[in-house]
């Protein structure tokens, strides 16, 4: 163990230190300072501020200079790439400088360009004005003209008027006068039919037949009727008929049929020829009627028979069916080969049936004064 004083850390003064401190005190001489020995350190005791502070510098003095490295790389490429970008940004700019320049001369060129094109336009819109202008005043002209001729036309048109007002007038005349004539050529007409009707009935026979009724009327069953007509019948011609022949039938009209009257009488036309066609018998039952002379003929009953679909069933009357009597009277002359006939249709229904609208009902007994006959033709029957 050294008992020498730590002259590291408590240096001793020396005498130009006190030479020093003399000469700051003005000459005072002060006396010497005797420093205390230290005591000794106990063994083992390491110097321990001034070797940690060494060893941790030493320990990461490689590693601040590989960070320092690193920081300097970084920086420098950095610096290299901002020098790079500017060098671009630059070569950029000249390049597009000298684009706007080659642009800018284009551009000038194409405006001289289109200047020069608008002046040439210009001329040629102001010679268009010009003919423009022309062909106004040629217009104008030629509107006095139209109107002129309008004004003409309208009075054309006027007289126009004037003239078709009075035609108008004429054809209204000629109209009433078209009526008028008409109306006397249906007359003539008529007058001819009748003077021809006349002029045929005087040179032939013709037999109408008035009127009809019943001797017999009796409802066998509830669809069964049995009838027996009487048909008179006289020659109003002024030549005697022969040969006269009387067919009839009696049938029930169907609720289907709309039009009664037409399909009643096509009916009797298909019969009229059948009668004549398959039914005629010149050798029997001949009769001769002279001219103003009437006759009659009433020949055995025969019964209808009533179908489900003859039926009339209407609110507040009894159900009633509509019967029918057709035929016609089939007679020769002498002058003529031909075969004449004049046919007859007769309704069968109650007398007073048009004023109650009660008909006959299937199987109802009625009196036979009750029940008509009642010509369908009124009057104008038919003849051949």
């Amino acid at each position: 163990m050294s008992l020498e004083p730590d002259a590291e850390n408590h240096p001793a003064y020396t005498s130009d230190d006190i030479r020093t401190n003399e000469g700051n005190d003005g000459g005072t001489g002060l006396p010497p300072v005797i420093t205390p020995p230290n005591p000794p350190q106990p063994p083992g005791t390491p110097n321990q501020p001034a070797d940690d502070t060494d060893r941790w510098w030493n320990d990461r003095k490689y590693v601040l200079e590989l960070c320092g490295f690193i920081v300097l790389f970084l920086y420098t490429i950095f610096a290299g790439l901002q020098w790079w970008h500017i060098r671009w940004a630059n070569t950029m700019m000249r390049e597009a400088l000298s684009g706007n320049n080659s642009s800018l001369q284009q551009t000038l060129d194409r405006m001289t360009w289109q200047i020069k094109e608008t002046h040439e336009i210009a001329k040629q819109t102001l010679a268009q004005a010009t003919q423009t202008t022309k062909l106004a005043t040629d217009t104008h002209e030629l509107a006095v003209q139209a109107k002129n001729q309008a004004d003409a036309s309208k009075t054309i048109a006027t007289d126009a008027g004037t003239q078709a007002q009075a035609a108008s007038n004429l054809a209204i005349s000629a109209g009433e006068q078209a009526k008028a004539s008409k109306s006397i050529a249906d007359l003539t007409l008529a007058q001819l039919n009748l003077t021809q009707k006349q002029f045929e009935t005087s040179q032939r026979p013709w037999i109408s037949v008035p009127s009809a009724s019943l001797l017999l009327y009796l409802w066998q069953s509830p669809t069964d009727l049995n009838i027996q007509p009487k048909i008179e019948f006289t020659n109003v011609g002024n030549l005697p008929a022969s040969e006269v022949h009387v067919f009839q039938k009696m049938f029930f009209v169907e609720i289907s049929e709309r039009d009664f009257l037409k399909s009643v009488k096509e009916k009797q036309r298909l019969f009229c020829e059948q009668s004549i066609r398959e039914g005629y018998d010149w050798q029997g039952n001949a009769q001769v009627l002279y001219p103003g002379k009437s006759g009659t003929y009433s020949r055995a009953s025969f019964e209808g028979r009533v179908e489900k679909n003859q039926i009339f069933i209407r609110p507040n009357v009894p159900p009633f069916v509509s019967g029918v009597l057709i035929g016609c009277v089939i007679y020769r002359f002498a002058s003529s080969p031909s075969i004449h006939q004049s046919g007859f249709i007769f309704l069968i229904d109650r007398k007073d049936a048009p004023t109650t609208g009660i008909g006959l009902s299937p199987g109802e007994a009625v009196p036979i004064g009750d029940v008509v006959l009642e010509d369908a033709y009124n009057g104008d029957a038919y003849n051949d």
